[in-house]
């Protein structure tokens, strides 16, 4: 009997000294994560060695929105490609969040921000901003993938425009500027660096049954207001 209690006490201790150990090593081995919700934006991040749930450096980082998925690590980096054809990978090493936006920061100083559109049509714009350092001319290769949930026809080639992509029978669309191109099958975005705009919408497809030219021309409407001019016009462009 007496032998069962001294095991009991030395074994008891030692499981406690044991949870211990393996909380710190948790803590600096890099396995620790930081989740962040922006209304149906989700982040996951990897936070670096020694940082504890409060920390912002990251050394991967995942976003999730709507079916829409982006990963930064290691093996999945940004690139950004030189007009020689040299790349350079660029690894997220920081985030931050501000009311509906996340930043990434990487590690050659640049960005790429997430900005969660709350009007109608709800939506994702993602915007990179380069340094100093990049180059006038090339492109930035940012890499991306469709969760398991959306449907998409992977057949068409790629180009600047996804449309039809259905989620819970919603249908999205996912654009970029004239000249850059979404590649469903490399899962990349290829984004010229002479734009004059880089950024990229991931938005829902909201269809209103207007009749156009009753609204414009009907009783007590002498005129088209400046919002739904632009409405209109940008329903057409989407179209």
């Amino acid at each position: 009997m007496r032998t069962r209690r001294i095991r009991r006490y030395v074994i008891i201790p030692f499981f406690y000294v044991a949870l211990i150990f393996g909380l710190l090593y948790l803590q600096y081995s890099g396995t620790l994560t930081v989740r962040q919700v922006l209304g149906p934006l989700q982040f996951l991040g990897t936070l670096e060695a020694g940082e504890d749930d409060t920390g912002e450096n990251i050394s991967t980082a995942r976003i999730d929105f709507e079916g829409l998925v982006m990963e930064f690590s290691e093996t999945r980096p940004i690139i950004l490609r030189h007009i020689d054809g040299d790349e350079t990978p660029l690894f997220p090493v920081r985030y931050e969040k501000d009311d509906n936006r996340l930043i990434l920061h990487f590690d050659d100083r640049s960005l790429l921000r997430f900005e969660v559109i709350d009007d109608e049509p709800r939506g994702l714009q993602i915007i990179p901003t380069g340094t100093d350092q990049w180059p006038q001319e090339g492109s930035l290769i940012i890499p991306w993938r469709f969760s398991p949930a959306v449907s998409v026809d992977v057949g068409g080639p790629p180009g600047p425009q996804i449309r039809e992509i259905m989620l819970d029978e919603r249908e999205f669309f996912f654009s970029t500027p004239a000249r850059a191109v979404i590649d469903i099958v490399q899962g990349t975005i290829d984004l010229p660096l002479d734009l004059a705009t880089q950024m990229v919408r991931y938005a829902e497809h909201v269809v209103r049954d207007v009749d156009v030219i009753a609204t414009a021309f009907g009783e007590n409407q002498r005129q088209i207001s400046d919002s739904f001019y632009a409405e209109a016009i940008d329903q057409y462009v989407q179209i």
